[in-house]
């Protein structure tokens, strides 16, 4: 995890491709220690949500289209073992973002 400035910029410009993509609007190359939070917002709505927006809603449609979803809400307990595996632990936002940067910054 970077501590310092130079250690950040490092960080930064190694991901650099992946920030870009994400719409930063700031210069890679000046971000603070101060600004990292800020990056890491846009980075985890970015890759979490909205690089993911169009699927979603596409899955939500063909669920809707044949009554599953509202199978899911109308009997949200029988429906869960078809959607979570019983052993398996959930996912968060944070085990999703790439480990990479996620560990640098």
């Amino acid at each position: 995890m970077a501590t310092g400035e130079k250690e950040l910029q490092a960080c930064t410009m190694e991901g650099i491709d992946l920030i870009m993509d994400a719409g930063y609007n700031k210069p890679v190359t000046a971000i603070t220690i101060g600004e990292k939070k800020d990056l890491m917002g846009t980075l985890k709505l970015h890759y979490t949500l909205l690089k993911t927006l169009g699927e979603t809603d596409q899955l939500k449609e063909g669920m809707s289209v044949n009554g599953l979803s509202q199978a899911l809400v109308k009997y949200p307990d029988i429906m869960k073992p078809l959607f979570i595996a019983e052993n398996s632990s959930l996912l968060t936002a944070g085990d999703l973002i790439f480990n990479h940067i996620h560990t640098c910054i």
